[in-house]
This record gives C-alpha cells, structure tokens and sequence, in this order.
C-alpha cells in the first residue's frame, strides 16, 4: 500500500503545476512515505527468509527508523542523502539474508533478481546524461521508472512461487 501511495503522490508532485508550498508539504509526506516503502518491502523480505516471528519483532523497529529518519531529513538535514544511505543499507541487507537462503527457498532468487534490478535502475537515474531511444525517448528518469516496473514484476514473480511453495 505505501508503495501505491508514493507513486501517486510522486506522480501527482511530477506530473501537475503546484505552488511552491504545496510541493514542499507533498514532499514532506512522500520522503517519509519512500522510507516506509523501503522499510515495509525490507520487512517482506525478512519475513519471505524466515518466518512471522522476526517480523513481529522488525515491525516496530523499522517503523521507527523510517518515521524517525524521514523527519530528520524533512526538518533538519533536508537532503535526499540519508534516503539513499538508509535504502543502501537495508538492500545490501537484504540481499545477504537472500544469498544465506536461497538454497532453502529456491523463489528468493527473484527477490534478489528485483532487488539487483532495481539497485543498477537507481546508479542509472544518477546518470543525468543518460538517454534510450526506443519507440519512446527516455532520459535518466524513464530508464529508472523501466527498471522499477521491471521490479515490480519481479517481486511478483517472486510472491507467486512463495504462495505455491506454502
């Protein structure tokens, strides 16, 4: 759901002329939303390697850490720079709990996958030059959306065989 939410609210905030203090509040609330996306995605991702109980233990942890770190950064440090250290640590985290139990649950690979795509979709969104002809023009920001559905559809991919695996 936080998911739908900051992609509405970036949608909106991108695709619509607003004054300069709602953009600012609208990006208040997306900031702390994106940390509750990466920390509710990364409490899936615990609880897809081992189990309900570290999630009932993760819930209030990461809950925490995202409103906590998303109001910092809204109201003092006022970068994107602790967005990406915070999502940087939890991926590389994440991605070491998928390799230790990939042998278990073969299906984590494609959270893995998701996660892999979605990391080098993000280096190239930093790549303001970058641009792909297509059928469409995409610049740095169209390729990292590409990769972010890409994601998506491997999380999904992921969640399916997680479901048939039960």
């Amino acid at each position: 759901m936080v998911f739908i939410i900051s992609s509405l609210v970036g949608a909106f905030i991108h695709g619509i002329q607003l004054k300069q203090e709602t953009k600012k509040i609208l990006w208040a609330f997306l900031n702390i939303n994106l940390y509750l996306t990466i920390a509710t995605y990364s409490i899936c991702i615990w609880y897809e390697a081992y189990g309900l109980k570290i999630t009932g233990i993760l819930i209030p942890i990461y809950t925490i850490l995202a409103i906590g770190i998303g109001l910092y950064n809204n109201f003092i440090a006022g970068s994107y720079t602790s967005f990406v250290v915070f999502t940087i640590i939890n991926l590389f985290l994440l991605m070491i709990i998928l390799i230790i139990n990939i042998r278990k649950k073969h299906y984590l690979v494609y959270f893995l996958l998701a996660i892999i795509v979605f990391t080098i979709g993000s280096y190239l969104q930093t790549i303001y030059t970058l641009r792909l002809d297509l059928i469409l023009v995409l610049d740095h920001n169209g390729i990292y959306h590409l990769m972010v559905m890409l994601f998506v559809i491997l999380n999904y991919i992921g969640i399916k065989r997680s479901i048939n695996n039960s």
